[in-house]
């Protein structure tokens, strides 16, 4: 570490230009000291534990980051070596053919601090067994200078890992340091403390253990000029925090003292509430039992073995994808379909198969490489540039330098070509309505790559519309998007019936005290296909018919449910009920009761959001969206379908031609928007200018559109939502 840039002036920082990396990442910076020491990621140096102590104490560690910072001129972050001693002998795993460990041997903590660049002595070689086998096996001698490094060890020294090849460690180091620094983390906690998570059963009091203090090799280099001046030049460095406070003399050693274990606390017995299944026979506990294994498989969450009514989809994608990995070729498949249509679900079952099919047929080697980002997870649409970086290099970096990166990647076909190892990215653009942005940037980098004749980037877009591309876009965003786009219609209530059938399957076969009615079934499938046609809603209907139904049995006396004999049928008046308390909600039941201006309020603030493609818009928006609803309005046939105080109430508010009046306007819908928002409809940013304050609804636009649809009025306003 160096607090200040004149603290590293014996060293120079020397920046890797291969794919003009940014300054501020630790990958890209190799240290050369004037007496030509080199430095980089992945090294393994001496340092000095203390430079201001009387007795010089030298340390090993393995460089894992070296980056610029912020509260610091330059960071350097290294993991701690443990040296073999005979003190570790009781606890060390013995290795194999009775050979014995050296004095060279070292092992790895997960242990990480940081290093002032004044502390650095020296670099070291570690090698391996396969390595040093090669070296016994040609007598030759190992070096002062390379160390051994078979083991991992937890950072008490009580837990050694199994024995690992260093060649594989480092590389995978080299592959992903973030993964490489968990991995060790993960396998260095010791068997015994991750199984004990029960609590604890005895009282027995436990003397606290003592074992030896480690025996630490003490170099005297207080003669040595270099390292004096060194000393120097750390005068008005901070003192950094020590994991170990060093001894002054190697003889004064004390042993190591644990703090007494704390006393065992006795478990009260608490009271509890009965379980309703507590007093059920067996046949009766079953019962119950398939009742709730009937809810997780309606779950939108359910795993399924195959996906009903989406086969031509399916295999439409498949094929696509299949031909452009094999041709190693970038494209754009755009996906389109109302919410609850299983266009997200079709996608990943058909990347799951793919996957394993290419694998089987490379040889268990992987065929490309899969990203998913969700619109609506991105704190802000250029964050995607972040993600596909990362998915990329496995390095993270800011917005723009991600963009600077990705484009450069892209663009440097010399680059792309001579990588054999490159794998054809799939990129999964979910919810791609929300990130849509104004200069549409976002859209036309993540179309316009997958273009490069070396990219190998296939971009599937999913929207909730079909004509998003016209609607939103430009004209040179939409077309290199190509003429690939599938469509995936809503479902008919024959295809709702099949799905719910085809996930209480697996429930049937195993168990059948539980029937639902096939009439009840159509009759949840009709209702929802009149709707919306979304699969979800009529699985949560069917699992709100089935929390009644089991209700129903747990009210029922012990002699009805004898009669019963276990069995147990889902009728349609469980159905009827469970559509009803879905329409009858109190926000339905508000909704429904709202005046035919509210609505209007609530229409535009829809049409808005369809048109703009986010989320939050500004209350000026819908200021101008409800103007111009009320204009298409009053000169069309709907306005035939007013009643007479409508009328006069529009005329009073909105006017026409001279009369028009803008300030009454704005009152009557920020009147209206203040009675929204206190009802929980909407949420409003408090600012002191109208117009720029940001809204957005607070529920769901399924259940506006739901409960709208049933103004007949309404009903053709909102047809282009």
């Amino acid at each position: 570490m160096a607090k200040t840039q004149k603290d590293a002036a014996v060293w120079e920082l020397v920046f890797d230009k291969k794919l003009g990396a940014t300054r501020s990442k630790g990958s890209s910076i190799t240290l050369q000291r004037e007496d030509g020491l080199t430095l980089k990621e992945g090294d393994c140096i001496s340092f000095i534990l203390d430079t201001k102590a009387q007795y010089k104490m030298t340390g090993l560690a393995f460089i894992k980051d070296i980056e610029l910072a912020i509260d610091a001129f330059l960071k350097i972050k290294a993991l701690w070596f443990v040296k073999y001693n005979k003190s570790l002998d009781s606890v060390l795993p013995p290795l194999p053919n009775g050979e014995a460990y050296r004095t060279n041997d070292l092992f790895l903590t997960p242990v990480m601090d940081s290093i002032l660049l004044t502390q650095i002595k020296g670099k070291h070689r570690i090698i391996g067994s396969a390595e040093l086998n090669d070296l016994s096996n040609n007598q030759q001698e190992i070096e002062e200078d390379v160390f051994i490094c078979r083991r991992f060890v937890n950072d008490s020294t009580t837990y050694f890992t199994d024995l690992i090849e260093w060649s594989v460690i480092y590389q995978s180091y080299c592959d992903n340091k973030s993964e490489f620094y968990e991995s060790l983390k993960m396998l260095t906690v010791s068997p015994s403390k991750s199984k004990n998570n029960s609590p604890i059963k005895g009282t027995t009091k436990r003397s606290p253990t003592k074992r030896k203090p480690l025996e630490i090799e003490v170099i005297d280099i207080s003669d040595d000029e270099t390292f004096d001046s060194l000393d120097e030049e750390d005068n008005n460095i901070y003192k950094r925090r020590r994991l170990r406070s060093s001894p002054k003399k190697e003889e004064q050693y004390s042993p190591t003292k644990r703090s007494p274990r704390k006393k065992a606390v006795k478990s009260l017995s608490l009271p509890y509430l009965t379980n309703d299944m507590d007093f059920l026979n067996n046949e009766e506990f079953d019962t119950a039992k398939t009742l709730i294994k009937a809810k997780k498989l309606l779950g939108t969450g359910a795993k399924l073995k195959s996906l009903p009514c989406r086969e031509e989809e399916f295999y439409r994608l498949f094929h696509e994808l299949e031909n452009n990995i094999h041709s190693q070729k970038g494209c754009c498949i755009y996906v389109s379909g109302t919410p609850g249509v299983g266009k997200t679900a079709t996608i990943r079952e058909v990347i799951k198969q793919l996957s394993a099919k290419l694998t089987i047929d490379n040889n268990g080697e992987t065929a490309f490489n899969f990203l998913e980002i969700n619109g609506l997870k991105l704190i802000k649409p250029q964050q995607a540039y972040e993600e596909l970086w990362r998915k990329i290099s496995g390095k993270s970096a800011s917005t723009s330098n991600s963009l600077n990166l990705l484009q450069q990647y892209f663009e440097d076909d010399t680059y792309v070509s001579n990588d054999k190892h490159k794998l054809p990215l799939v990129v999964l653009l979910d919810e791609l309505d929300q990130i849509v942005t104004k200069n549409q940037a976002v859209m036309y980098n993540f179309f316009n790559w997958p273009t490069y004749q070396n990219s190998k980037l296939i971009v599937v877009a999913v929207a909730n519309t079909m004509d998003l591309p016209e609607r939103l876009l430009t004209n040179k965003i939409s077309s290199r998007m190509g003429l690939s786009r599938i469509q995936f219609t809503s479902y008919s209530y024959s295809q709702l019936s099949e799905i719910i059938k085809h996930r209480l399957q697996e429930l049937s076969k195993s168990d059948k005290k539980l029937i639902i009615a096939k009439d009840a079934i159509e009759f949840a499938s009709r209702k929802v296909a009149s709707v919306s046609g979304d699969a979800r809603r009529s699985l949560m209907i069917c699992i709100r018919a089935v929390e009644i139904a089991q209700n129903e049995f747990f009210l029922k006396s012990e002699e009805e449910r004898k009669t019963l004999d276990g069995n147990y049928t889902v009728t349609i008046m469980h159905i009827m009920k469970a559509v009803n308390e879905a329409s009858s909600s109190p926000v339905s039941g508000y909704l429904n009761s709202l005046s035919f201006m509210s609505k209007l309020v609530l229409v535009s603030i829809l049409l808005r959001k369809k048109r703009l493609g986010i989320a939050e818009i500004q209350v000026g928006e819908v200021y101008d969206e409800l103007s111009n609803q009320i204009q298409v309005l009053l000169f069309s046939e709907l306005k035939k379908q007013l009643k007479a105080e409508d009328l006069q109430l529009l005329d009073i508010v909105f006017g026409s031609g001279k009369k028009k009046r803008s300030g009454s306007v704005i009152n009557t819908s920020l009147f209206i928007l203040k009675d929204l928002e206190e009802n929980g409809i909407l949420i409003i940013q408090p600012l002191r200018i109208e117009r720029d304050r940001i809204l957005r609804l607070n529920i769901s636009d399924d259940e506006i559109l739901n409960s709208l649809k049933r103004d007949p009025l309404i009903k053709e306003i909102i047809a282009f939502v």
